[in-house]
C-alpha cells in the first residue's frame, strides 16, 4: 500500500504541475469583468508574492489601438481594435496557448472628431457560440465564435439616433436568456435597448436619460430580476423582460456625462460614483425603491470600479489614490498615498479580487504593473508587482482565466502565467 500511495502522489503532483502550464484551464472570463461582472478571478493559486520568477510572459502580439478589455472563452481570446491608419474597427480572436490569430472581423466606421480615437472601448461579451460587440461609433455585431461570421449587425446611431459621448460608445453588451442589453443613448427613449440575440431585432427601449459610458449590471433584489444602470442622469433599474421602470433616482454626472464605472452591490445596496459628482450609496428597500444611505466628496471615481468586502469598499480616488471606505457611513479609513498607481491626472487601476477571502486583490496599474496585494481595513499591502506593458495609458481590463492573465496596450496584447505556490507532498502532514 505504501508504494502504490507514493506512486499515485508523485502522479498526481505531476497532473497538477502540468495543468498549470495550460493556457486558461479554469473558469472563462466570457465579458466585462468577468462570470456575473464580479471582479473575481475564479480558480486562481497566487503565490506569495509576485516577482519575475513567478509571472512569465508566454506571448506578444501587435495589435491596433483602443481601450476594449478582452474576454476568454471556449479557448479563445477575443478583443478589438482599430488597425492603424485605417477608418475600421476589429473584432480579433486568437488561440490562448500561442496568441495566433483565428479569425478578424473588420469594418468600416467613422469616428469624426471623436477624442482620444484610437480605437473601440468596450468589451466583447460571449455567450452559446456567439460574440457581441459595440464599436465606439455604435456598430453593434453579433458575430459566430468558431469563425467569426457575422450573424446581425445594428447601427445605432443610424437606426436609433443614438447620441454619441464624447469619448465614444463604451458600454459591453450584456447577455441574459434571449436577449442583449445595451447602454446606447437612442432616442426618443431609448437609452437602454433589448435585442433578440438571434437577430438583432429590438424587442424594448427605456428610458431618455443622457447616456453614460457604464455597463448594465443584472441582478436580483427582494427576490425581483432587475437591470442597473448607471445614466448620466439616474441610477435607474428597469426589468429584462420588458424594460418598465422599476426604479430611479437622480444622480447627475457634471462635466462629460461621466458615469463610467460599474455599479457596485452589496446585498440591498448600490454604490455609484462619478469623477465631479462625489459617491453615493443606496439602499433598496422591501418596495424596490431607493433611499440614500449617504453622500461623499471625499471619493470621486474615473474608470476603475471598486471592489467591495466585508462592509468596506476599496476605490480608486481622482485625487487621493486608493481608499478604504467603510459602506456603513461613507467614511475614509485610509488611503494609500498613491503605492498602488502613480498620481495623475487621469488614475486608473483595473482591480480584481484573487484570493477574495483573503483579501488578495490583483491590478493592473496604468503604467502596466501586475500587482498583488492586501487589501484590508487595516491597510494596502503589497506583495510585489511585475512590469508587464509599456504605453501612455493602459486602460484596457485585462482577462483572468486558470493561471494566466491575458493583457493589452495600445499596441499588443499579451499571456503571462502566474505560477502557482508548491503543491504540497500529502506525506509532510502524515
Amino acid at each position: 500500500m505504501q508504494t502504490v500511495f507514493l506512486k499515485t502522489t508523485s502522479l498526481t503532483l505531476a497532473a497538477a504541475l502540468s495543468l498549470a502550464c495550460l493556457p486558461c484551464q479554469g473558469a472563462d472570463w466570457p465579458n466585462w469583468r468577468g462570470l456575473n461582472q464580479a471582479g473575481t478571478w475564479q480558480d486562481v493559486r497566487l503565490p506569495e508574492k509576485f516577482s519575475p520568477e513567478n509571472v512569465t510572459t508566454k506571448w506578444r502580439v501587435k495589435i491596433g489601438g483602443g481601450y476594449s478589455g478582452i474576454a476568454v472563452s471556449n479557448g479563445k481570446v477575443l478583443t478589438m481594435d482599430r488597425p492603424m491608419g485605417k477608418e475600421t474597427e476589429r473584432v480579433i480572436c486568437m488561440a490562448p496557448e500561442s496568441g495566433q490569430l483565428l479569425w478578424q472581423w473588420e469594418y468600416k466606421t467613422a469616428y469624426g472628431d471623436l477624442d482620444y480615437n484610437n480605437g473601440p472601448r468596450a468589451t466583447p461579451t460571449v455567450r452559446d457560440g456567439y460574440v457581441y460587440t459595440l464599436g465606439a461609433s455604435g456598430i453593434i455585431h453579433c458575430l459566430s465564435l468558431a469563425e467569426g461570421k457575422k450573424a446581425w449587425s445594428v447601427d445605432c446611431e443610424a437606426s436609433l439616433q443614438a447620441k454619441r459621448p464624447i469619448w465614444g460608445h463604451a458600454s459591453s453588451a450584456v447577455v441574459q436568456g434571449d436577449l442583449v442589453y445595451f447602454h446606447i443613448g437612442g432616442r426618443p427613449g431609448a437609452t437602454l435597448i433589448a435585442l433578440e440575440k438571434k437577430t438583432g431585432k429590438l424587442r424594448w427601449k427605456a428610458l431618455a436619460d443622457r447616456p453614460g459610458y457604464s455597463t448594465l449590471l443584472p441582478v436580483t433584489m427582494h427576490d425581483k430580476a432587475q437591470l442597473l444602470a448607471f445614466t448620466a442622469d439616474n441610477l435607474a433599474s428597469v426589468s429584462p423582460e420588458t424594460g418598465k421602470l422599476i426604479y430611479k433616482t437622480p444622480f447627475k454626472t457634471s462635466n462629460y456625462d461621466v458615469a463610467i464605472i460599474s455599479p457596485v452591490v452589496t446585498g440591498n445596496s448600490v454604490f455609484i460614483s462619478g469623477y465631479w459628482d462625489g459617491s453615493a450609496l443606496f439602499n433598496i428597500d422591501d418596495d424596490l425603491q431607493p433611499k440614500t444611505a449617504w453622500t461623499t466628496k471625499s471619493l470621486n471615481c474615473l474608470m476603475a470600479t471598486p471592489l467591495q468586502l466585508d462592509g468596506h469598499l476599496y476605490a480608486l480616488d481622482k485625487r487621493a489614490g486608493l481608499l478604504c471606505l467603510s459602506l456603513s457611513d461613507g467614511s475614509v479609513i485610509w488611503k494609500d498615498g498613491y503605492q498602488m498607481t502613480t498620481k495623475e491626472r487621469n488614475p486608473h487601476a483595473s482591480m480584481v479580487w484573487g484570493e477574495k477571502k483573503k483579501g488578495l486583490a490583483v491590478i493592473l496599474n496604468a503604467r502596466g504593473d501586475l500587482i498583488l496585494a492586501r487589501l484590508s481595513p487595516q491597510g494596502y499591502s503589497e506583495k510585489g508587482r511585475v512590469h508587464l506593458l509599456d504605453g501612455r495609458w493602459i486602460w484596457s481590463h485585462p482577462a483572468f482565466c486558470g493561471q494566466d492573465v491575458f493583457a493589452r496596450s495600445d499596441t499588443e496584447i499579451i499571456r503571462v502565467q502566474i505560477s502557482p505556490p508548491p503543491v504540497k507532498d500529502p506525506r509532510q502532514s502524515r
